[in-house]
C-alpha cells in the first residue's frame, strides 16, 4: 500500500509509524454556501487546548469562507 501526504509518498510499514505519532481530527462547518469539509493532522503530544484547535477550526473555515465570497478579479490583457 501506498499512501500520499503532503507530496510525500509512504509506503505501508512507514504509513503506519506515522499514523502512530499524528491524530487527525476530521470537521466540517454547514455554511448557506454548502459544507466545508476540512482535517487538523497533528501530533499525538500537540499540547494544544480544546479551545485552540477549536480557533485553528473556524479560522481555516472563516479564510474558505473570505475565498468563496470575495468579489472576482478582473483579468488584465496584455498585449504582445
Amino acid at each position: 500500500m501506498v499512501t500520499r501526504l503532503a507530496g510525500a509518498t509512504l509506503r505501508w510499514p512507514a504509513f503506519l509509524f506515522w499514523s502512530a505519532l499524528f491524530m487527525k481530527i476530521d470537521f466540517s462547518f454547514p455554511s448557506q454556501h454548502g459544507t466545508f469539509s476540512d482535517a487538523l493532522h497533528l501530533p499525538d503530544d500537540h499540547g494544544l487546548s480544546d479551545e485552540q484547535i477549536e480557533a485553528m477550526k473556524q479560522q481555516r473555515f472563516d479564510n474558505w469562507i473570505a475565498v468563496i465570497t470575495a468579489p472576482p478579479v478582473e483579468e488584465i490583457l496584455i498585449a504582445e
